[in-house]
């Protein structure tokens, strides 16, 4: 089963505590690496991946749910959208933070180009972000809600032709369309949670 209470709050005072720290500068002795890593990259990963972890869960939930026909489509959708609403207020401060970071002089001019533990800093950030808004497509939106406008289209479709039936071409060409972009979903975010895991690791050489 999904996690009821994701880290939300957890990842976004951890990201908090990397930029904070970016900012006040650090001193590149070996102490404050390894304080750097165990206080602020280590307890982010680990939020990430509890979260990265639910997404791939929940997503498997919803293809048992459409090919057991336990829930409706409608029942469906519903259930992804709630959820969503778990988690849309941190990912939108998330995303402002991200504005504000990559906005930021001292980030920009010196941060950046200072040592190799600080470009992976900003190499694993990006990947955070990325993360949370990763879609292969177009849309000014994140692959959750592409997921959800995606399931929508396909109720639509099934719906205008009802002549059908529940089993009828249209039922399984929506039906096909779903378990299709689920299957992308989980290969879009399982590929950009490695970029993430590639970034901790190479900070975790550098730290420790």
């Amino acid at each position: 089963m999904p996690v009821t209470m994701l880290p939300w709050k957890d990842i976004f005072d951890s990201i908090v505590a990397i930029v904070k720290f970016i900012k006040e500068g650090y001193s590149n002795t070996t102490e404050t690496r390894k304080n750097y890593f165990n206080n602020h990259i280590e307890p982010a990963y680990v939020k990430i991946e509890l979260v990265h972890k639910d997404y791939l869960t929940t997503l498997s939930m919803l293809v048992k749910m459409k090919k057991k026909e336990q829930k409706s489509n409608e029942e469906v959708i519903e259930w992804l959208k709630e959820r969503k609403i778990e988690f849309q207020t941190e990912r939108i401060r998330l995303q402002k933070l991200q504005s504000e970071l990559f906005n930021n002089d001292y980030f920009n001019k010196t941060f950046k180009k200072d040592t190799e533990i600080s470009k992976w800093t900003v190499q694993y950030l990006e990947d955070i972000f990325k993360y949370f808004k990763q879609s292969n497509y177009l849309q000014d939106m994140t692959w959750y809600s592409y997921l959800i406008q995606v399931i929508e289209s396909s109720v639509a479709l099934q719906n205008s032709h009802p002549e059908s039936g529940p089993a009828g071409l249209h039922a399984n060409a929506s039906s096909a369309d779903i378990f299709k972009h689920i299957d992308t979903t989980i290969g879009v975010i399982t590929s950009q949670f490695d970029f993430i895991s590639e970034s901790y690791s190479r900070l975790r050489g550098l730290c420790l």
